[in-house]
Formats: structure tokens, C-alpha cells, sequence
């Protein structure tokens, strides 16, 4: 680019072919797309491996908080609703309670 090395491309272009080559479609695009998939791997591999790191730990720290979101509430409702059962007169409102959450959990998207 600063033209500090001067590389005869032009004496490289007598080995390429001068037509274009006929086969055209879903081969040739599949044949060049995995020429296109060697050459580019090396240079776009380790970004996307970044890429990849910052969204499965993101990603694994959101369902946790997600699992502890739906996953507490139930038990200690069943904790609660277990206790319960000493008082006859409470044990309805427990399981009631119990059933309360559960289906307001699943009606949550």
C-alpha cells in the first residue's frame, strides 16, 4: 500500500484462466462458499470464539438467575405448604397458595 514492496501481480495473472468456468448453481456456490469458509477461517475463528465466550457466560448467568426466579418460589411454598399441614385450618390455604404460584409461573412467558 506505501509502495514499499512492488509484487508483479500481473505476471501471476498468465496462469489464471482467462474465461469463466461454466458450472454455476448450488455446487459451484457450495464449492465456493467452503474455498471462501478455509481462506476466511483463520481470521474471523478468534473473534468469533470471543463472540461465543461472551454469550454463553452472559448467557448461562441469565438462565441461573432465570432457574432461581421460577425454582424459589415454588419451594418454599412447598416448604411452607408442608408446615402447614400441622394446622388443619391453614393446610387448605397452603395448597391453594402452592397452586396460586405454579400456575402463575407457567402462565409467565
Amino acid at each position: 500500500m506505501l509502495g514499499a514492496i512492488d509484487l508483479p501481480f500481473d505476471a501471476l495473472n498468465r496462469f489464471l484462466p482467462a474465461r469463466r468456468p461454466e458450472r454455476r448453481g448450488l455446487v459451484g456456490a457450495l464449492l465456493l462458499g467452503v474455498l471462501f469458509g478455509v481462506v476466511a477461517s483463520p481470521c474471523s475463528t478468534p473473534i468469533l470464539a470471543a463472540i461465543a465466550t461472551i454469550a454463553a457466560v452472559r448467557g448461562s448467568a441469565l438462565l441461573f438467575a432465570f432457574g432461581l426466579g421460577k425454582g424459589v418460589p415454588l419451594l418454599l411454598l412447598g416448604v411452607a405448604s408442608g408446615s402447614l399441614a400441622l394446622v388443619r385450618s391453614l393446610s387448605r390455604i397452603g395448597e391453594l397458595a402452592l397452586l396460586g404460584a405454579a400456575a402463575y409461573l407457567v402462565w409467565l412467558p
